[in-house]
């Protein structure tokens, strides 16, 4: 075998390295995106629990001086 065949064989030896690794990156950051997106959609359901919970909270908190029935009688004016 002549110097340029094993040169060639070199070569193609990297090549084939290179591209398995770049194949082997692009699957482990497949999944780690995959688990990003997953944690995100999971805060944004707590976050969205969280925020349905805060207006209920502040309605329930607000409707006795809305509707004039608090512990100091008449606070607000009914809304018109």
């Amino acid at each position: 075998m002549n110097r340029h065949e094993k040169d060639m064989r070199a070569i193609r030896s990297t090549l084939r390295r290179a591209a398995r690794l770049a194949i082997e990156d692009e699957r482990r950051e497949r999944v780690r995106r995959a688990q990003r997106e997953a944690r995100f959609n999971d805060m944004m359901t707590n976050l969205a629990a969280a925020q349905l919970l805060a207006e209920e909270q502040t309605t329930d908190c607000v409707r006795p001086w809305r509707t004039g029935s608090a512990a100091g009688g008449n606070s607000y004016p009914p809304p018109a």
